[in-house]
């Protein structure tokens, strides 16, 4: 927050950093800025892809409150600009994550499309402690981990990145294969389809979130429900502005993605 409003950042005299858009009176308890860069001749793409000259700005912060809710959310901004001479076709967004819920091998995942969010869940009420490799787990009663898109680029894909011990859905290591993943396909193109563990080449059922009911929904397709085998698991959302199909990345331009990630047991 200015106190001398000089352009000038001086503690010294109370001031105190905020995040734009933010209520001036919800001061964070802890807040953290940081930028990757694209492009310059010195590092690589992102997860080895080719450069794109993008500059992605992250600022991270938590509140300090007796909300039990907000106390456990962590919330983060990814301000992505366009730092090329070139405008950027069918540009997408994507979030990786790899959750690791106490042991990493018991992971479930899911999607809530109509909040913007997805999440992480153990396969039964008792998280192996200790996990393989001496991780430790939650044990019994373990928690769920929520992400969500907030604001209007919203969720518009949630697919699997890595199932583990299946060639259709191994670790992804060309720029093509990172792409069809973005537009809802398996690294050899097939459409994510509804079902199992979402792969049916013979299927024309498509979809764009995987794994959208509750696992409590016997009927509902979920991994709980399709008892899907012990895995670690990946993830990657996509937003990509459904809002403007015809939507261009034009160099000079910028786009944001608000993100909470909550816990919550």
């Amino acid at each position: 927050m200015p106190g001398h409003e000089n352009g000038i950042y001086e503690p010294n005299f109370g001031e105190y950093p905020c995040v734009p858009g933010l209520d001036p009176e919800a001061i964070p308890g802890a807040i953290f800025w940081n930028v990757y860069c694209s492009g310059k001749s010195d590092h690589e793409g992102f997860f080895g892809s080719s450069k794109m000259k993008l500059q992605i700005e992250q600022t991270v912060w938590a509140m300090t409150t007796d909300d039990d809710i907000l106390s456990n959310t962590l919330f983060t901004r990814y301000l992505v600009k366009n730092k090329s001479e070139e405008p950027f076709y069918n540009y997408r967004f994507g979030l990786f994550v790899d959750f690791d819920l106490g042991c990493f091998l018991d992971d479930y995942v899911g999607s809530f499309p109509e909040l913007n969010s997805f999440y992480v869940y153990n396969m039964d009420n008792d998280d192996d402690n200790p996990c393989d490799r001496g991780i430790p787990g939650y044990g019994e009663n373990p928690p769920v981990e929520v992400v969500t898109f907030l604001g209007e680029n919203g969720l518009d894909g949630f697919y699997i990145w890595s199932l583990n011990n299946m060639t259709i859905a191994t670790e992804l290591n060309e720029n093509l294969e990172k792409f069809r993943l973005m537009n809802g396909r398996w690294y050899d193109g097939t459409p994510f389809t509804y079902g199992g563990i979402g792969y049916n080449p013979e299927s024309t059922d498509t979809v764009d979130y995987v794994f959208p009911d509750e696992p409590t929904d016997p009927d509902g397709w979920s991994m709980y429900s399709q008892h899907i085998f012990k895995a670690d698991r990946k993830v990657l959302a996509v937003s990509k502005r459904k809002q403007e199909p015809d939507f261009v990345f034009l160099p000079g331009a910028s786009l944001q993605y608000d993100i909470a990630y909550s816990y919550h047991r």
